[in-house]
């Protein structure tokens, strides 16, 4: 049976947290004959795509879990998407809690509309959300924000996003060859040479709810850095290396390569919402990505294990639902 629109989810290493992901959008406003819910990815590991099963035999909303063979975000979203019974997708980050009403905004703006288009929700920290919370997010520059109502490509992530299936499939998918980062902007890239309408829908919110480890985004940002590095060899994207901060001036490098270290041990020394730290924070990671893309340029080994698992956890206490009641 034919849905109005499937919500794709890649299921990763995230066992503590697709069920309340899950849970959230079984609160959703929009009807459950009207929407599907499709969890990709590999079976094993911390047992996800296992817990996501059992989720889904009690649920009103139809959930269908498929194992992909292939590792990857890229791939699990594209077997989910081929999955897919709905006119329209929506992909949704793990890491994000949706408001009640975020599925059926994405399928009312798709109905406004009329034309093919992409529909970019909003992204806010939840009202619990201890401030200084290092999140993935953390960086402004990770958080897709429109351009004169525009998403620019080079910002494209696949979180809070939807488009009609029909138009996913003539972009081709996702590169399977790229990180969850370049895979979407390389999408974005080819969305933008078709002249593919994007638009942002601020009512469809997405909150960010979970924090993460400082090792664990030094690392995620390390190897974002050199996946961009590739996709900037790969082709001309304009504006790249401006909005990653991967040109830095030579004295900005040499400040970083000195007080890094000590900023390293100061962080992680305090509280995380300690505020005299967020500038130093921001430079920490920043730094990580820079390194990532010009190790990447130079042919030098990675200097953190390539095997990146997730280290987000929940941060807010009690019943994350009960602020949407």
């Amino acid at each position: 049976m034919q849905s109005d629109i499937t919500v794709l989810i890649a299921a990763g290493s995230r066992a503590g947290i697709l069920p309340v992901l899950l849970a959230a959008l079984e609160r959703q406003t929009l009807a459950p004959g009207r929407f599907e819910v499709v969890v990709s990815g590999q079976a094993g590991g911390d047992g996800t795509l296992e817990e996501a099963e059992r989720f889904a035999r009690g649920s009103p909303v139809r959930i269908t879990c498929v194992e992909c063979a292939a590792e990857g975000q890229a791939a699990a979203l594209n077997l989910a998407a081929k999955t897919a019974k709905g006119r329209m997708l929506l992909f949704l980050d793990t890491l994000l809690l949706p408001s009640p009403r975020l599925v059926e905004r994405h399928l009312a703006a798709h109905t406004e509309i009329q034309d093919p288009a992409c529909v970019f929700g909003s992204m806010a920290n939840h009202p619990r959300l201890r401030p200084g919370a290092l999140t993935r997010w953390l960086l402004p520059e990770e958080r897709p924000l429109p351009v004169k109502d525009s998403m620019p490509f080079a910002v494209w992530r696949m979180q809070n996003l939807s488009m009609p299936k029909a138009v996913f499939s003539e972009l081709g998918g996702l590169d399977e060859t790229y990180s969850p980062a370049t895979a979407a902007i390389h999408l974005g890239l080819r969305a933008a040479r078709l002249d593919l309408r994007t638009v942002v829908d601020g009512g469809a919110r997405a909150h960010i709810w979970c924090e993460c480890s400082l090792t664990g985004e030094r690392r995620r940002l390390y190897f974002e850095g050199r996946a961009l590095r590739r996709l900037a060899d790969a082709m001309d994207v304009a504006g790249l290396e401006a909005h990653y901060h991967l040109s830095p001036p030579w004295w900005a490098r040499f400040r970083d390569r000195l007080l890094v270290p000590y900023y390293v041990r100061a962080v992680e020394e305090h509280r995380p919402d300690d505020r005299p730290f967020g500038l130093a924070r921001r430079r920490i990671l920043r730094r990580e990505r820079y390194a990532g893309f010009a190790h990447e340029a130079a042919g030098t080994p990675p200097v953190w294990p390539s095997a990146v698992s997730c280290t987000a956890e929940p941060a807010v206490p009690g019943d994350p639902f009960r602020d949407f009641e």
